[in-house]
């Protein structure tokens, strides 16, 4: 492909920045987690309801199943973002804890985020909100923090949680396709969990922007420039569905399920098959269309 050389400048002075900087990288771009921030909290409130019926439907868990199945478990999630909107919920719902880890300190209780979390309360049944009230530091204060023995976030700049045994689920959505060191991940996941336990993914192969014409044209830069340009600012990883197969085998786990959730078309993969960078050559045409899949992974009891 043509290399555009403002592009290639501007992306290696902003890695630059979130690599030195990462707390004023975050500032001025203004992440939250969620790609674009919603101007709504109430909108905000209904993408996490959605995301933790989401993992329901996952789980094939109604929403009454939801505590039998949740109760006494220690979850990890997996880049929350700046709320820890679906944390909360699996907590009202009957969670033991949530622990939390992100790359970057994300993590912050403004008032539009306090909005959020509002919304997200008037939304639960009344046993459910009077749980995920007791959650703050002073129960049903959100500005008082999140009481960290129950919703505990942590930052690492790897973004592994370190733990050992010590979880029954983890999940993420929209995470794993952003981490920098995947394999690391896999083997922290595997580590963390207890046996018999349970790993839930959603990842999204697309390139979150970053192509031009063909939305897998962003598979044609190398590799060592891709990195110099995005590798500190948790944009994709560029990797695809058989490397997320290989490394959940070479971990250990058993991949129970995997299921494709979006497809790029034939001509796309025709038209860009000659011109991706020497790392993708081995790919095949079907983990090359896949644009997004859920992952069940389970660690052997």
């Amino acid at each position: 492909m043509l290399m555009d050389p403002v592009r290639i400048v501007r992306a290696i002075g902003t890695n630059l920045v979130a690599h030195l900087a990462p707390e004023y990288y975050l500032k001025i771009t203004a992440q939250t987690g969620r790609g674009d921030d919603e101007s709504d909290p109430e909108q905000a409130a209904d993408y996490f309801y959605q995301c933790f019926e989401d993992y329901l439907q996952q789980l094939s868990l109604s929403i009454e199943q939801a505590f039998c199945f949740l109760k006494g478990k220690t979850l990890l999630e997996y880049g929350p973002g700046d709320t820890p909107g679906v944390a909360l919920l699996f907590y009202a719902f009957g969670a033991e804890s949530v622990a939390l880890i992100d790359r970057f300190p994300m993590l912050k209780l403004s008032a539009h985020n306090q909005a959020i979390i509002e919304g997200l309360l008037r939304k639960l049944p009344d046993p459910q909100r009077q749980r995920a009230l007791e959650s703050f530091n002073k129960p049903g204060d959100i500005a008082s923090g999140f009481n960290e023995n129950l919703i505990n976030y942590q930052t690492n700049s790897k973004g592994l949680s370190g733990l050992d045994q010590s979880v029954d689920m983890i999940y993420s959505r929209a995470v794993l396709e952003h981490v920098d060191d995947l394999q690391a991940c896999f083997a922290d996941m595997f580590k963390a969990l207890k046996p018999g336990g349970l790993a839930l993914h959603q990842v999204d192969l697309k390139s979150h922007g970053l192509h031009q014409h063909n939305p897998l044209d962003f598979l044609t830069w190398p590799d060592w420039l891709w990195r110099l340009m995005y590798s500190a600012k948790g944009v994709p990883n560029r990797w695809r569905l058989n490397k997320y197969r290989e490394l959940a085998e070479k971990s250990g786990f058993i991949t129970t399920k995997m299921r494709s959730t979006m497809l790029a078309s034939h001509e796309d993969i025709a038209v860009i098959k000659a011109q991706l960078a020497p790392l993708f050559g081995d790919v095949n045409d079907q983990d090359l269309a896949c644009l997004g899949f859920w992952v069940h992974l389970h660690k052997p009891a």
